[in-house]
């Protein structure tokens, strides 16, 4: 048996990549700012219904600073096959260059990468506060139909990892008596093309509804999926100390009076908002309960949300 020497193998990595780069181009436009060239990204890769009231809640839910976050709700990209929901996957991928899960993922598995790439040191017999936090999300593509039931730990993955104080899961270590602890805290965005089968995560789950089109439309769209970007830089960038502050003042300014969804969820827009707001969105809290009554109503009309009931 031979072995290939790498100094003579050529690099096919380069040639795949440059036929990429030339087919595609490079969408991120320099002049724009980041939420500009989310929104663009999305305009020129997917094909969403009532794109004026779906696309800027999207891109703020993309662009939330997690490091600062105290809520965090999912958000679940729904469609059917072919509907442009990977496109999204590809650019949290480019934004936040994290690994991205395939849906039969469980949810120990997914806590673990949760723990490896949401902490730059994390070591749970040091203080909380001297963690320190990166830019993430976790991003599950293509979960399948039982997703929420294969695995009796996936709704508690979801459920105590939304709200950053109860976001703590333990368990038995190795050594009799010993308890290891885990924080799940994050932003999560799962892809699927089936409904949401459990009343819990339901309700704590921004709903974004992707619809196939014709095939001369699907044609002008790019295709993410075939590139390999990097863009983390500019999210790094965006979120100073001096943003991240005007960010959380913005938040304590919510108008939560004006919120005429489920107040249960009231709070799962108040960051949304404070994105819209630093991005010169005229009076967000109308385009918010657009959403939520577009979200309530598609839910209604397609059976998106399947009323099953929580998964024991």
């Amino acid at each position: 048996m031979t072995t290939d020497d790498p100094a003579e193998t050529p690099n096919y990595y380069e040639i795949r990549q440059k036929s990429r780069e030339e087919e595609v181009g490079e969408p991120w436009q320099e002049e724009l700012g980041v939420y500009d060239n989310v929104q663009l990204i999305l305009s020129v890769s997917t094909l969403l219904p009532d794109v004026d009231i779906q696309r800027p809640i999207l891109s703020s839910f993309l662009l939330l600073p997690h490091m600062v976050l105290d809520l965090a709700p999912v958000g679940w990209g729904i469609g059917e096959s072919g509907s442009g929901k990977s496109q999204v996957v590809a650019l949290i991928k480019f934004l936040y260059q994290v690994p991205i899960p395939f849906g039969t993922s469980t949810a120990v598995g997914l806590r673990n990468v949760i723990v490896k790439h949401r902490f730059v040191n994390y070591d749970p017999t040091e203080p909380e506060k001297d963690w320190r936090e990166r830019h993430f999300i976790l991003c599950i593509d293509n979960a399948t139909s039982d997703f929420l039931k294969a695995d009796k730990n996936m709704q508690g993955l979801l459920l105590q990892g939304i709200n950053r104080t109860t976001d703590k899961w333990l368990i038995s270590g190795e050594k009799s008596g010993t308890v290891l602890e885990f924080h799940t805290f994050c932003r999560k965005y799962i892809s699927s093309c089936f409904p949401i089968n459990d009343r819990e995560v339901q309700r704590r789950c921004l709903l974004f509804q992707f619809e196939k089109s014709e095939d001369e439309i699907v044609a002008d769209l790019i295709d993410l999926t075939t590139c390999n970007f990097d863009w983390s830089q500019y999210l790094k960038d965006y979120w100073t100390i001096d943003r991240l502050n005007e960010f959380k003042d913005l938040g304590r300014a919510y108008p939560k009076k004006q919120f005429k969804g489920d107040k249960n969820r009231i709070y799962y827009y108040r960051d949304i908002h404070s994105i819209l707001l630093m991005n010169g969105v005229e009076n967000p809290i109308e385009l918010i309960n657009e959403f939520e009554n577009r979200e309530i109503m598609s839910a209604q009309d397609t059976g998106l949300y399947q009323q099953y009931g929580s998964v024991t």
